[in-house]
């Protein structure tokens, strides 16, 4: 399989249950080793040993399994959108994490991605599904990446959220 991907574009993927589509997205951002796998990114080379090192690169998943690959369900939606990415919150300095940037971060894409909850301080597991799956959302967009990667965005949320979703604005 051969595929390019260029600014502004979305490739779509599409196949039947058991059609191993998860399998490749997990390849692609080193979930999953492969020896034959080849990927130019940026006109250099790329090989990702572990998620963490596609996310540092620019390439985020979000999975279609939000509550066994996406969230921490038993931490609130501003531990959620900020663990991706915690070194933007890091202090030059001190090296300590800085709460009031991750809660400007986190009430940003609150707002972004239409999430209905009265604020960042609720446990995800107490959110709806769609809820939930914006959380996950606005947790890959808070990474601030090159190239996301959605494995089924719509999956077990309402017809509402769905299409919130579906028509959300990514260039934020």
């Amino acid at each position: 399989m051969s595929f390019d991907i260029f600014k502004n574009e979305i490739l779509g993927f599409a196949g039947l249950v058991g059609a191993k589509r998860a399998e490749l997205f997990k390849t692609i951002i080193g979930q999953f080793k492969s020896s034959n796998l080849e990927m130019t990114f940026d006109n250099k080379s790329v090989n990702f040993k572990s998620p963490s090192d596609a996310i540092k690169a620019g390439f985020y998943y979000v999975s279609e399994d939000r509550k066994v690959d996406g969230l921490f369900l038993n931490f609130n939606i501003k531990f959620n959108m900020a663990i991706s990415s915690l070194n933007k919150y890091k202090n030059k300095f001190t090296r300590h994490i800085s709460g009031w940037k991750q809660n400007e971060d986190s009430n940003y894409f609150l707002k972004k991605t239409l999430l209905k909850t009265p604020d960042i301080f609720r446990n995800v597991s107490t959110l709806s599904g769609g809820n939930q799956q914006k959380v996950l959302i606005a947790k890959a967009l808070s990474a601030n990446p090159k190239i996301i990667v959605f494995d089924e965005p719509t999956r077990g949320v309402d017809i509402g959220a769905r299409k919130e979703i579906l028509w959300f604005n990514f260039g934020i």
